[in-house]
């Protein structure tokens, strides 16, 4: 099934707590893949990971909404700038064989 990062990315964006988010399809041994949203924070806000989850789960199809959402500093850019999705899916399977 194919899902819309962007869609995703736009519906956690509306939360007031977050400056940035990038939506991306990880491996997943029973899917084939997972979505896992990666979200920047607004200096001084706190946010809550699974309070998000519940959120995407009210509005968003079950296989839309991300499976995890992982809190960070910062996103990755390409050299014009732009939110590079493939280094976050690279993070991501980094971070799993860690």
């Amino acid at each position: 099934m194919n899902i819309s990062p962007v869609e995703i990315d736009s519906f956690l964006m509306q939360r007031p707590e977050l400056i940035e988010v990038a939506t991306v399809g990880v491996p997943d041994a029973v899917y084939g893949e997972e979505v896992v949203s990666y979200v920047v924070a607004r200096p001084g806000a706190q946010v809550d990971t699974g309070e998000l989850l519940r959120y995407c789960s009210t509005v968003l199809p079950a296989f839309k909404a991300p499976k995890q959402i992982v809190l960070s500093t910062s996103l990755p850019k390409t050299e014009r700038g732009k939110l590079d999705r493939k280094a976050l899916a690279e993070r991501w399977c980094r971070k799993s064989r860690d």
